[in-house]
C-alpha cells in the first residue's frame, strides 16, 4: 500500500470526523433550552447564522451543509421553537422541518384595557393592535364622548354578551390569564378564548343576581382599578352599589383616568368636569361601560357587596395610613370625615 493512499485514506477519515462532529455532535452537553424564532419567509442561511449567534450551534457552515445533503427541496416553517445547544443539527433542522413550534404565551394582566392589550401583542410582535382592536369593537376615537364605531363579530356567539349594548366594545369581557396561541392563530382566535374564559369563570361564581352581567362587569372594572384586596372590593362595592340605589354619583377617579388615558389616580377638578358618559363625577350611575378588563376577585366583590354604614372611601397611594384597612383603603361614614382622610393621606 503507497504512502499517498495511506495518506489519502487518513485525510479522509480526519474529513469525515471533522463533519461528523460539526453536524451531529451537539454543541453542549447540558444545554439551557432558548427561544428561536423563524420568521416568514427567512432563508436557511439566515437561520443558520441566527443559530450560529444563539450558540445553538458550532457553526452557521454545518446547518448549510447538512442541508444541501439532506433536504435541498425542504421549506423549513416559521415559528416559535425551544432549542437547545444540547441538540445536534439532525435535531434541530427535524424539528424546524416539520413546523414543531412553541405556543406563543400571552399574559394579560388584571385591570388592563383593551388599549393596553393591543398595545402588548403590537410590541411582542404577535398581532398588530388595530387589528386587535377591530376584533373586539374598540376604534380608539372620541372615548371622551363616549362613542364606539364599531361592532365586535364575535358579540352574537356569547349569550352573556346580551346585556352589553349595542356600540360598546368587549372592553370587561376580556378576562385576564395567560394564554397560548398557535403560530396559525389570529387575533380573532385570541379574543375567542379570552371570552369562552370569561364565561366558564363566571358560571362558577355565584351569579344570583338581579343586574345584568354587563352591569356586574362594569362595577368589577370600577373595583379592579380602586381597591387592592378582595375584603376591600367587597366593602367598596357595596358602598357604591349603595350610593346608586340613593341617585348619589359615584365619583370614582379611575373612571376619570381612563377617559384621559393618564395612568394616575391623582385626578384633577377640571378632569372630573370632562363631558363623557364614562365620567362618573359629571354623571349618575355607573359609566357607560367597563373601564378595564377585571379579574375573578373584583368579580366576585361586585356579585357580593359587604353591607356596611361607609358612604366613602379613598385608598392611600402612599401604604403610610394608620387607620387604614390591611388593602390600604380608608373608609369614611360622613362626608366630613372622608374630608378629613383627604387631607390627612391624600394632602387634598
Amino acid at each position: 500500500m503507497s504512502k499517498n493512499y495511506i495518506f489519502l485514506l487518513f485525510l479522509i477519515i480526519l474529513i469525515a470526523a471533522w463533519v461528523v462532529q460539526g453536524i451531529y455532535l451537539p454543541l453542549s452537553d447540558e444545554g439551557r433550552v432558548k427561544q428561536f424564532r423563524v420568521e416568514p419567509g427567512q432563508g436557511v442561511f439566515g437561520i443558520s447564522e441566527q443559530l450560529e449567534n444563539k450558540k445553538l450551534i458550532r457553526g452557521d457552515l454545518w446547518f448549510n451543509i447538512y442541508y444541501l445533503l439532506t433536504s435541498r427541496k425542504e421549506t423549513l416553517k416559521a415559528g416559535n421553537y425551544n432549542l437547545s445547544p444540547a441538540m445536534s443539527i439532525p435535531e434541530i433542522f427535524a424539528k424546524i422541518r416539520k413546523g414543531k413550534t412553541t405556543p406563543n404565551k400571552i399574559t394579560v394582566v388584571e385591570g388592563w384595557t383593551v388599549q393596553d392589550i393591543g398595545q402588548s401583542l403590537e410590541r411582542k410582535k404577535r398581532y398588530s393592535a388595530e387589528e386587535f382592536y377591530e376584533v373586539v369593537g374598540y376604534p380608539i376615537t372620541q372615548k371622551s364622548e363616549g362613542m364606539f364605531e364599531l361592532t365586535s363579530s364575535l358579540e352574537q356567539e356569547y349569550e352573556f354578551l346580551e346585556s352589553k349594548p349595542d356600540n360598546m366594545p368587549l372592553e370587561g369581557f376580556l378576562f385576564p390569564d395567560t394564554y397560548y396561541m398557535g403560530e396559525e392563530e389570529t387575533s380573532r382566535d385570541l379574543a375567542k378564548k379570552m371570552l369562552g374564559n370569561f364565561e366558564k369563570k363566571y358560571n362558577n361564581l355565584n351569579t344570583s343576581s338581579e343586574k345584568t352581567v354587563f352591569e356586574i362587569v362594569t362595577m368589577a372594572s370600577l373595583l379592579e382599578k380602586e381597591v387592592k384586596t378582595l375584603k376591600d372590593k367587597k366593602i367598596v362595592s357595596g358602598i357604591l352599589w349603595k350610593r346608586l340605589r340613593n341617585d348619589i354619583p359615584l365619583q370614582v377617579d379611575a373612571t376619570v383616568s381612563y377617559i384621559t388615558g393618564k395612568n394616575t389616580t391623582n385626578v384633577s377638578i377640571n378632569e372630573t368636569k370632562i363631558d363623557s358618559p364614562f365620567n362618573t363625577y359629571k354623571y349618575k350611575g355607573l359609566p357607560k361601560g367597563p373601564i378595564c378588563n377585571p379579574g375573578l376577585e373584583s368579580i366576585e366583590a361586585a356579585l357580593n357587596p359587604i353591607t356596611t354604614d361607609y358612604w366613602y372611601y379613598l385608598s392611600s397611594p402612599s401604604g403610610d395610613c394608620s387607620e387604614c384597612s390591611e388593602g390600604g383603603t380608608y373608609f369614611s361614614k360622613t362626608l366630613r370625615q372622608h374630608k378629613i382622610g383627604k387631607d390627612k393621606y391624600l394632602g387634598n
